[in-house]
């Protein structure tokens, strides 16, 4: 009942799911806080695959073996 009335009175179903995803896993987010060696963020995962995804954007144009090897090249 009361996860219907949340749905109606926000009107947005995307919230009412991550609302009911956010309390279905209380526990987890709960020992997520109080853990410090469990980072909040993945900053760190972001940065480490930040070049590949930037080098997948700009490999995407490189039309040819031979135009990929220039722009590795620069």
């Amino acid at each position: 009942m009361a996860d219907r009335l949340l749905c109606d009175l926000t009107g947005q179903p995307e919230f009412h799911r991550a609302v009911n995803c956010t309390l279905k896993s209380w526990n987890e987010f709960i020992v997520n806080l109080e853990k410090d060696q469990i980072p909040v963020d993945n900053n760190s995962v972001e940065n480490a695959i930040q070049p590949f995804v930037v080098g997948r954007k700009v490999w995407l144009f490189s039309g040819s073996p031979a135009g990929v090897h220039a722009s590795a090249a620069l």
